[in-house]
């Protein structure tokens, strides 16, 4: 089961309860191919790119004029693969960068020593 927010729509939450229980009982959406098991996802449930998949789940990085912070607190992609991610994260940086208007680049010196003024 999935944790719900107190905003969600309790009748949608419901019935993604049911199709899941349906999933784990076997009945309904999984189907056998030679042996091999298959579940038939809704088309509802699924994102096709990455573009969909970090617009459905960062809602903000498309919508808001402005990011808060704590908005990436709360959510996260899971991935089995490091690859996967780290497209995602260039992905979410370009966002972040043409959202704050960060197109440009600095460069910051450090220094190993302090230079002494003498008055």
């Amino acid at each position: 089961m999935r944790v719900r927010k107190a905003n969600d729509n309790v009748e949608m939450g419901k019935a993604f309860e049911n199709y899941l229980l349906k999933i784990g009982s076997g009945k309904d959406c999984v189907t056998s191919t030679n042996g091999a098991k298959q579940i038939k996802i809704a088309a509802d449930l699924c994102v096709w790119n990455q573009e969909e998949l970090i617009d459905f789940v960062f809602p903000s990085l498309k919508n808001e004029t402005t990011v808060e912070a704590d908005h990436f607190d709360r959510r996260a992609i899971l991935s089995t693969c490091n690859e996967t991610i780290d497209n995602l994260n260039d992905i979410m940086i370009e966002k972040l960068k043409i959202k704050m208007n960060l197109n440009t680049h600095h460069t910051y010196f450090s220094s190993d020593s302090i230079k002494e003024e003498h008055c």
